[in-house]
């Protein structure tokens, strides 16, 4: 967050923009509670506090699954969609395949597209969103949850479903993809796309990606990936892109030639992340970097702040900017963020908005510093960067 300006009025600019868009009546901020000042430095801490008092202005919770406000509950803001017992139904139903079966299912209803810089930095600009494993394994979770069946590694349930996060999700793909008039299960069109993907950064568009025997991870995340495209879409097959694209920057080497595109196609760019990523600069950039911080915790349940927030602030600064590239890590929030944002684009006659979600790459900018997250840490990325100068760096605190 940015200590100039006004959170509050930010946050209803954003909210109105999703209400429009979507077609939704989400609350909008009142003056009820202020978030507390900060001193400019975004400690985790103070974008946590932050974002809850946001939330509270907004729904009377600093959580969206405990909304307080006049006695509604997200509920009554976003149409339920997802059902545990049809998730389950699906869960069952795939957990019975062997590990060939499930990949060749998986590969049946989904096309994977690699897509390249030449398709991302696409003159008028470009939205790519991804969904990787986690998601999908969380789905698996509520299916196995409904059927009183453990899972078997820990996992993170901080996407509680009363908040309502995944018809979310599903109303802002499905917006995303009427607004361009893409058939039924087409996820990619010239100017956007959505990545999927079962694994951990590797390569996910072929079934040969996935040796056998699978692990739990990417059998959970096959299994919640399908159960959720066939109960919330009408579609048979669907076509995505690859969501291994950003962390193949890195295990590739183009992450150095991905830099220079964002060089040659920005007047802005606009970092959208944790705390910890603030500081993130372009080596060779002369234009205008913006940082946008989302908490680094509890982003999912502050869901509708978080969405309402950035969107607000995107918006202004594409008002300032003829072109603006967007690197996005959010979690799951990414992905109804680069709907929203490509939504947006109807409106932004005069800006050209680049928009990639970059999940964890981002994080290759704080190797000169103490790595942070276990993806930066594994020998594979390591070995990667070994001896080479990473053109997205910290910036050195005054």
């Amino acid at each position: 967050m940015d200590d100039r300006d006004d959170s509050l009025a930010v946050l209803d600019r954003g909210v109105a923009l999703i209400n429009r868009l979507l077609g939704l009546a989400l609350p909008r901020p009142t003056r009820d509670a202020s978030p507390a000042a900060d001193d400019g430095t975004p400690t985790a801490a103070a974008v946590e506090a932050r974002y809850a008092a946001l939330m509270v202005a907004m729904l009377g919770s600093p959580d969206a699954a405990t909304v307080d406000r006049e006695g509604a509950s997200m509920a009554s803001f976003v149409p339920p969609s997802l059902s545990d017992d049809e998730i389950a139904g699906c869960v069952r139903r795939l957990g019975e395949m062997d590990d060939r079966r499930l990949v060749e299912t998986a590969f049946e209803t989904v096309s994977i597209r690699p897509i390249g810089l030449d398709e991302v930095f696409r003159p008028g600009g470009y939205v790519y969103g991804k969904i990787n494993h986690g998601y999908w394994e969380r789905i698996t979770l509520r299916g196995l949850d409904r059927m009183g069946e453990p899972y078997v590694r820990p996992i993170n349930r901080l996407i509680d479903p009363k908040s309502m996060f995944d018809e979310f999700l599903v109303l802002t793909l499905a917006a995303q993809m009427r607004r361009r008039r893409a058939p039924p299960g087409c996820f990619m069109t010239d100017a956007c796309s959505l990545g999927l993907g079962f694994n951990n950064g590797n390569r996910a568009s072929t079934p040969e990606s996935y040796p056998e025997p699978l692990t739990p991870p990417v059998r959970a995340a096959m299994t919640g990936c399908l159960a959720f495209l066939e109960t919330q879409f009408q579609a048979r097959r669907f076509q995505v892109s690859d969501g291994a694209f950003p962390k193949q920057l890195i295990f590739d080497g183009t992450i150095t030639a991905f830099a220079e595109r964002i060089v040659a196609a920005s007047d802005a760019v606009v970092v959208v992340g944790p705390p910890h990523l603030a500081r993130t600069r372009l080596r060779g950039f002369q234009g205008t970097t913006y940082a946008i911080s989302v908490p680094p915790w509890s982003i999912h349940p502050m869901w509708p702040a978080v969405l309402g927030y950035v969107l607000g602030r995107l918006s202004d600064i594409a008002g300032r900017h003829a072109r603006v590239t967007v690197l996005v890590q959010a979690a799951a929030a990414s992905a109804p963020l680069a709907s929203l944002v490509d939504l947006m684009r109807a409106d932004l006659e005069d800006c050209e908005i680049h928009f990639i979600d970059m999940g964890q790459a981002l994080d290759v900018a704080t190797l000169t510093e103490v790595p942070v997250g276990r993806w930066v840490r594994q020998p594979k990325v390591t070995a990667a960067t070994a001896g080479r100068t990473m053109p997205l760096y910290l910036e050195k605190e005054p």
